[in-house]
């Protein structure tokens, strides 16, 4: 099969919001002849014509305005090639149309001014002139009913792993310490039983609990701490891989795609180099005191590594999209002071 014929039946394949940006994304970055590219494009604009979404995908998908903004990449690259991004841009707006204004979540709703207001700014202009497109008006997206209010359950975390987290938490203190007294680096390090039974935990498919997603929740949030308190080394590495393993094919990625989507972008983010603005500005929260969320992490590589070996395809997409646009780690604000 041909990389443009390959391309083209991804494209056509593409059936759910969390593969439209990371697909928009792959075409814009590729090098193959008009032609094929516009075929591809076409299947891609098809495919979003067969596509609806909840309103919490939505949340996810165009998080800083990450849909919009690959849809408008792919748009550029035809532009580049002297092709019409037309029925790239109508597929798009039927598309925000029939998925936002269908229902609104009671949780979280996605912010449909700033939608129709990037939408607005980034569709070519010619297109508008000629009638080719409709700007879009928030009147168009406001939704016809509201959502129920998800179940706020409790996260089930293995109380029984509280001691060997502890402990570790506590060799992570007395090295950082170490660290800043003997200006090198230092050798405390947890005891690897504790490391092991925290391990077992975070990357096991074995479900202890009747709330999947739930414990979904609990084992990434417990990695990320994770990715703090371990030195680097084996057993840091070991727990990436076995994370990366965990998420991907993991069951959320049908039954709950925001969730499990949410949880890519943030490993993701801090495998990413910090702009110069973003890096200055986490100097400043971490120099009055406060505690910031997921920080970019010193094992970027080793994650980077082990996401671009994932089987699964959405992760490996993801990381493709993200290797070739050199995307910038985002700064996730603060936790606590």
């Amino acid at each position: 099969m041909t990389k443009a014929r390959y391309l083209s039946t991804l494209a056509s394949q593409t059936g759910t919001v969390m593969q439209l940006g990371p697909m928009a994304e792959l075409l814009a970055g590729t090098n193959v002849p008009a032609t094929e590219l516009e075929g591809a494009s076409a299947a891609l604009a098809t495919a979003m014509g067969r596509m609806d979404a909840s309103d919490r995908e939505m949340v996810a998908a165009e998080l800083g305005g990450a849909l919009t903004k690959a849809v408008a990449s792919l748009s550029n690259r035809l532009a580049m090639a002297k092709l019409s991004s037309e029925s790239l841009w109508s597929a798009y707006r039927s598309f925000l149309v029939n998925t936002l204004a269908a229902q609104s979540c009671a949780d979280y709703t996605t912010d449909r001014e700033e939608v129709v207001r990037r939408f607005n700014a980034l569709v070519p202009h010619s297109y508008v002139e000629g009638g080719a497109v409709e700007l879009l008006d928030y009147k168009q997206l406001a939704p016809k009913s509201r959502g129920g209010v998800a179940s706020d359950g409790e996260i089930p975390v293995d109380v029984g792993l509280f001691p060997q987290f502890q402990r570790i938490a506590v060799a992570h203190d007395a090295r950082m310490a170490q660290e800043y007294r003997l200006r090198q680096p230092g050798t405390i390090e947890p005891e690897d039983s504790d490391i092991e039974a925290v391990l077992r935990y975070t990357t096991s498919n074995k479900q202890d609990s009747s709330c999947s997603l739930c414990e979904f929740y609990a084992k990434s949030t417990m990695f990320f701490l994770l990715m703090d308190l371990l030195p680097a080394g084996h057993d840091l590495e070991r727990a990436i891989n076995g994370e990366v393993d965990y998420l991907s094919f993991n069951t959320i990625e049908l039954d709950d795609p925001p969730a499990w989507i949410l949880f890519l972008q943030q490993i993701l983010n801090v495998s990413r180099r910090p702009s110069h603005k973003a890096l200055t500005g986490m100097e400043q929260q971490a120099k009055k005191g406060f505690v910031l969320a997921a920080t970019p992490s010193p094992e970027a590589k080793v994650i980077r590594g082990s996401l671009s070996r994932s089987a699964d395809p959405i992760v490996s997409t993801y990381i493709g999209v993200d290797q070739l646009l050199h995307l910038p780690y985002q700064p996730l604000g603060v936790v606590s002071k």
